[in-house]
């Protein structure tokens, strides 16, 4: 009797392993086909990235890959790679009429944050990016902000040429959401100056959302 419940033990745990296994394959099987189908980094890395989505039931992030790569996020419609010391990796599948379109946001973090956007096919092949997205222009952060006739505000206008940004999903809109903000790249005088500190608070994040084919005009995410 004892070896029975034995038994019955084990086929109870086979299954739900089973089951959970395939839950973790189905959570993630979008995100898994895009690497593999579009033939996102490297053979390595996507073996690595595979194994990691399909094994465990919870993943607690960050996930270390190797020495050189760590992921940061996973979710059914996307993922974030640490690629090095001042660099990452976003992958998102941006639901599109004849498959999902993915956007690839490259940062860098040093000497001053700055991002490239680009889109690819399901199969892998670049899209052009200027018919997808419009990138927001120095006016487009500036516009609105009544900048007065000053040393601190030709500064900024000088900060922000050439215009450098940061790009990032919105974590609060079910539709795709890309949220742009400037960046700066501030001397030590720079960071004295409490005129320049007060107009670098009201440039604001600018938002545009995926329509199913291409980004809306930018909007403003934050108000001054």
């Amino acid at each position: 009797m004892k070896h029975l419940l034995r038994l019955l033990f084990f086929a109870v745990c086979l299954l739900s392993s089973s089951h959970a296994l395939r839950a973790q394959r189905a959570k993630y099987a979008a995100i898994i086909n895009a690497l593999r189908e579009a033939e996102l980094f490297d053979e390595e890395r996507r073996a690595q990235l595979t194994t990691v989505l399909e094994q465990d039931t919870t993943l607690t992030f960050p996930v270390t890959l190797d020495q050189d790569a760590q992921l940061l996020e996973a979710s059914e419609q996307g993922l974030r790679l640490q690629t090095s010391e001042v660099g990452t990796t976003e992958v998102r599948l941006l639901p599109a009429p004849q498959g999902s379109i993915i956007a690839l946001i490259e940062t860098v973090s040093s000497p001053q944050t700055d991002a490239l956007i680009t889109f690819l096919s399901p199969s892998g092949t670049p899209l052009s990016s200027t018919d997808l997205l419009r990138l927001p222009t120095t006016e487009d952060f500036l516009r609105g902000l009544h900048l007065p006739e000053s040393t601190a505000s030709d500064r900024l206008r000088t900060l922000l040429d050439p215009l450098h940004c940061a790009l990032t999903w919105a974590t609060t809109s079910s539709t795709p959401t890309l949220l742009v903000r400037p960046t700066l790249l501030l001397s030590e005088e720079d960071k004295q100056s409490d005129e320049l500190k007060a107009l670098i608070a009201q440039l604001p994040s600018l938002a545009s959302s995926w329509s199913g084919q291409t980004f809306t005009p930018f909007v403003r995410a934050t108000h001054p």
